[in-house]
This record gives structure tokens, sequence and C-alpha cells, in this order.
């Protein structure tokens, strides 16, 4: 999952309770808060832990989505391709996640 909209308190708070609430447990997550634009940047990874389909939890957070001003995006990780997987493996966490900020919020 990821998650934009302007930095205010409380982001965290709901989509993990939102996360907890759909028998969801979350596995790793990310956040950027960027002083100069006010933007706040979420990534999430979780597993359903109650068999929720990705198209029914993006459906049941809109109302959060939409509270908090929100672009959001569900998508499945295990999607991700091996040879993927291998490179992000021999970077340094700290280049990775520059890099997926980046590249993941700059195209929005």
């Amino acid at each position: 999952m990821r998650v934009r909209c302007a930095s205010t308190r409380g982001i965290v708070a709901a989509i993990s309770s939102f996360l907890a609430e759909e028998e969801c447990n979350i596995t790793d997550s990310a956040q950027f808060d960027d002083a100069d634009t006010g933007h706040f940047f979420m990534r999430v990874s979780f597993r359903s832990e109650g068999g929720r389909a990705l198209e029914m939890l993006k459906d049941e957070f809109k109302p959060i989505a939409d509270r908090f001003g929100m672009e959001f995006e569900f998508f499945d990780s295990r999607s991700m391709t091996r040879l993927t997987a291998a490179a992000l493996r021999l970077i340094s966490p700290e280049a990775v996640r520059t890099m997926w900020f980046k590249a993941a919020f700059e195209a929005w």
C-alpha cells in the first residue's frame, strides 16, 4: 500500500487501525514527511490474515482516504519479480528507501 497526502496528525494511526480492523498484519512500514512540500508519504506492507481481497480493502479504505485527502494505491507485493527482489537485496536499505520514495511519488 502507498499513500500520499498533506501532512497532518493521525494518518499513521488511521492506516494502522484500519488494517488491524480488517485482520491485516503489518509486516513493514516506511514513512516520510517532506517539510518542503508539506506532503506525507507512506508505504505499508501487510498480510491479510482474514483473507480479505485487495479490491475489498480498497473500497473500504476510501472513507479514510477522503478524510485525509489521500491519494492511495493497494498492490500485491508478491508480483515483484525475482530479479527486482535480488537487486534490492544488494543495495543498502537507505538507498532503496530513497529511490523508492522518489520513484513512487514523483510520478504522482
